[in-house]
């Protein structure tokens, strides 16, 4: 509102509306109003900007002209705004928005795959490709020919144009040294930037995204920090659907001496993750450790087993918790887990340390008949504190696959897996 007059004021409103998508385009509606009000003492009485006193308020004749010639003033410059607006000078204070979010496209899941490469997908691989990268080009794109009923085309990055880029989805097979279109990718998109380190020897990354180059399309990453990562993503897009509602999972290439286990005791606890047994390091003779895969998550074992645990929903009760230290047991014993029998469980109650001590398991193995006593610390209802205590050796009906020696009875391994400190919560009647 501005002043023309004691007596008359000019009200003018300025609304903006976005009406592109993701444009700073604006529609600006002005509307004017000129009122002769009366002044109060304190206030002006028109709030809507009606009419709160007659015409004859003009007082004089001078009075009018001099409003008249404000007025003309004020139209010109109104005139001259709205003009600048439709031109795109002036935004109307306008800042820019983003999409309604019902607008954006939409996160894709691994879940997605294949149906959003039904068509017209590209498998790039590197130029510097090797022959087991190439291998895994041809397993993705007879997999997804036989899944969808159309052919991929398989290109080299040398020959790929933009009109492929934004014409087509696009699979891209590789690690970041054999595949530049890689690091194009992660300076483009938020997408998880695979190194040497990460995720790691053997171990590869399964992703799917929006094309940067047109969001209507989509992307699929299949790469490794080397060409068994790679593989081993080839490998899991071939095994069948990935039923994962997940962005990106991490996949390992299993060697010789390698690969999935099974247990009873496990498959009834954890009904939907999957066991494999593992080198660990470079030794001889060679050790191993037991990971898990769960809901597209690699959990190494025993020290991440409160996270599996907890991540799949299960939490420490009386009436599970000897199951699951019995689960523990075979997890931390790739060596022989599947000749171990448990030959007594009780439950206790011992604090030591500021830790309770609740299950006591004693197990014999028939590989070198070795027998053990397991007792099981809890902290925060979650394991804190396993200690394995070696009571005998070649005792029973036993197997020897070695020489020795053989751990001195009483030697005792103490195991402490990682506290989940986000996951602690209060205790139940219930709980142990």
């Amino acid at each position: 509102m501005l002043a023309i007059s004691d007596s008359c004021y000019l009200h003018f409103e300025v609304r903006t509306s976005l009406s592109t998508i993701g444009a700073a385009h604006s529609e600006c509606n002005i509307s004017v109003d000129i009122t002769p009000i009366h002044k109060t003492k304190d206030l002006y009485t028109n709030q809507k900007l009606y009419i709160s006193s007659p015409v004859k308020s003009f007082r004089r004749e001078k009075d009018k002209e001099e409003m008249m010639v404000k007025i003309l003033g004020l139209s010109i410059g109104l005139i001259l705004l709205i003009s600048l607006v439709a031109a795109g000078g002036v935004s109307c204070l306008n800042t820019p928005e983003e999409a309604p979010e019902e607008l954006q496209a939409e996160e894709l899941m691994l879940s997605d795959f294949p149906a959003v490469f039904y068509n017209d997908t590209i498998i790039v691989i590197g130029n510097n490709a090797s022959l087991i990268e190439e291998e895994s080009a041809d397993t993705i794109a007879v997999r997804l020919e036989n899944l969808t009923g159309n052919t991929p085309i398989n290109m080299n990055e040398a020959i790929l144009s933009d009109d492929n880029k934004t014409g087509y989805n696009l699979i891209i097979v590789g690690t970041p040294d054999s595949n530049g279109l890689l690091q194009v990718v992660y300076n483009l998109t938020n997408a998880t930037e695979v190194t040497e380190e990460f995720p790691g020897a053997n171990k590869g990354v399964l992703e799917i995204l929006r094309n940067p180059w047109n969001v209507d399309k989509a992307m699929l990453l299949v790469e490794g920090s080397d060409e068994w990562g790679v593989k081993a993503g080839s490998e899991r897009i071939d095994k069948g659907p990935i039923n994962i509602e997940k962005r990106m999972i991490i996949t390992r290439y299993f060697k010789k001496d390698e690969g999935q286990i099974t247990h009873p005791i496990l498959s009834q606890i954890y009904s939907n993750a999957t066991f494999y047994k593992v080198t660990k390091g470079i030794t001889l003779p060679p050790s191993f450790s037991i990971v898990v895969e769960y809901n597209g998550t690699e959990y190494p074992l025993p020290s991440q087993f409160n996270k599996l645990m907890l991540d799949s929903g299960i939490e420490l009760l009386d009436s599970n918790v000897v199951e699951l230290a019995k689960a523990f047991v075979i997890v931390s014993r790739p060596e022989d887990f599947s000749q171990i029998s448990f030959l007594e469980e009780s439950l206790m109650d011992e604090v030591k340390y500021g830790i309770t001590y609740k299950v006591r398991l004693k197990t014999w193995s028939k590989i070198n008949g070795v027998t053990d006593d397991w007792e099981f610390g809890f902290k925060e209802n979650q394991f804190s504190e396993v200690k394995r205590i070696i009571t005998g050796t070649l005792v029973g009906n036993y197997t020897r696959d070695v020489e020795g020696p053989f751990p001195p009875v009483g030697s005792v391994t103490v195991y402490s897996p990682q506290i989940i400190k986000d996951k602690i919560g209060g205790y139940g009647n219930d709980k142990i």
